[in-house]
């Protein structure tokens, strides 16, 4: 291949990041955290990994082969993804578009609403709650990853019943552990930090990549918003934020080889087995299997190119948005954009309950091309900017603010270029619901003290 792609996608980017981090930083909106700034970043980590890995395999990690065209396909697709997400950006910043996106909360009603909260989930899901602290019985990821997939598609309270009676219970308990910890003496401490410690031990042992990164973020946000640890970075904070996030990148990367095992001493010898076999080749872009999601479109453009598959003309995104709607209350809606990949490319996959990572391009491009990656784009950044710029006015008068901004984070900034851009906002609106609601009921709820 006489063509370098590599080198030309590594400088377009460079340039027009550099140049928007200049831009947004003189129009007051540069923030590490803000999407300007961090999800060009990740989206260019993803797509550069796509890139070396065409490179060093011209083939998906089944080992079909691509020719050059899909590379050069890929490639262009990306730089359109790139143009559309900061065309988007600049809208967004040139317009000071605003919306009210946190709900006004009456603080000293909400910590007894949450206590409630927490409590009603065990009583609803004590199973699904407890197994989460409890270290002595773990299933491994590669046990039990298939079985809950096809539980997901055959169970049709599933999905609701483990978001509204485990996932925001678990985050209601954290936030109060940590309020707890924030205002008790030293030795007390040590109470409230245990939970949170089991939750992330658990959470790691049993392989489950996504949630172990939740309870960083969520336990970091915290911190960053309600105490002066993060308010002035110096050069030693600085080091240790870059220290610390490497370690989460390789831990993260260490999960996928280790998690057919629960116990860390298997964990250990899976790890030792790979090492001696393949070194440190788990920490390049190309061969992490957490940035590999982005083959997937280059799958979908070698079929499409290739061997003449259609686009949808829009169907995909329709779907996705029917898949707001819970199956308890439509049992035949359409398959997601993700699952209908897997169902389409990889059947036998799909069968046994696996599942193939999206592509935050994907969603555009099996519409309408490149067309459809551009327009997609732009619509897709300037939405989750005026959402970031709407939630960050309150994010320091209102509990449920963290809450909603951890939600958020995790969905867009995280997730989505790993997940799809309709069903990030489907994880966000589902995210943040339980605290819209015990935001509204602290305001309409009133304690007294019996004497």
């Amino acid at each position: 291949m006489d063509l370098d792609l590599t080198l030309i996608y590594l400088i377009i980017f460079f340039l027009s990041f550099t140049l928007f981090t200049f831009y947004s930083k003189k129009a007051g909106e540069f923030s590490f955290f803000s999407p300007f700034f961090l999800f060009p970043l990740i989206y260019f980590i993803y797509s550069f990994a796509g890139l070396l890995y065409f490179y060093e395999n011209q083939e998906d990690i089944f080992g079909n082969s691509f020719g050059f065209n899909i590379g050069l396909e890929y490639f262009i697709t990306c730089i359109l993804g790139l143009l559309g997400f900061y065309i988007g950006f600049f809208w967004v910043i040139k317009s000071k578009v605003i919306v009210k996106v946190i709900p006004s909360v009456n603080p000293v009603t909400f910590k007894y609403i949450i206590f409630f909260y927490i409590l009603i989930s065990v009583l609803v899901n004590p199973t699904g709650i407890f197994s989460q602290f409890d270290l002595s019985d773990i299933k491994s990821y590669g046990e039990v990853a298939f079985d809950s997939r096809l539980e997901y598609r055959n169970n049709k309270e599933f999905a609701l019943v483990e978001i509204f009676f485990q996932t925001t219970p678990i985050f209601l308990l954290i936030y109060s552990c940590l309020e707890q910890f924030k205002k008790s003496k030293s030795l007390l401490k040590i109470i409230y930090i245990i939970p949170c410690a089991l939750l992330i031990v658990h959470s790691f042992l049993s392989g489950t990549r996504a949630v172990f990164v939740s309870y960083f973020l969520f336990i970091f946000f915290y911190l960053y918003f309600t105490t002066n640890i993060f308010k002035s970075i110096n050069f030693i904070k600085a080091v240790f934020l870059i220290v610390g996030f490497f370690w989460v990148y390789v831990i993260i990367n260490i999960i996928p080889i280790v998690r057919s095992a629960s116990d860390f001493s298997q964990m250990i010898t899976l790890f030792e087995s790979f090492y001696n076999q393949y070194g440190f080749s788990f920490l390049k872009l190309q061969n992490s299997s957490e940035l590999q999601t982005s083959i997937n479109l280059q799958k979908l453009q070698h079929e499409i190119i290739n061997n003449g598959f259609e686009f949808t003309y829009g169907v995909n995104l329709l779907n996705d948005f029917l898949v707001f709607i819970p199956r308890i209350f439509y049992d035949n809606r359409p398959l997601p954009t993700s699952e209908l990949f897997a169902s389409v490319f990889y059947k036998d996959v799909y069968s046994q309950g696996g599942g193939m990572g999206m592509f935050v391009l994907i969603d555009g491009y099996w519409s309408f091309g490149n067309l459809g990656v551009l327009i997609t784009s732009i619509f897709f950044s300037a939405f989750i900017a005026v959402l970031y710029r709407s939630i960050l006015v309150k994010i320091n008068s209102n509990p449920t603010s963290i809450f909603i901004f951890v939600t958020y984070f995790q969905a867009f900034i995280v997730s989505a270029v790993r997940g799809g851009m309709i069903l990030s906002l489907r994880s966000f609106f589902l995210g943040i619901f339980i605290f819209y609601f015990l935001a509204i009921m602290s305001k309409n709820l009133v304690f007294t003290k019996v004497n």
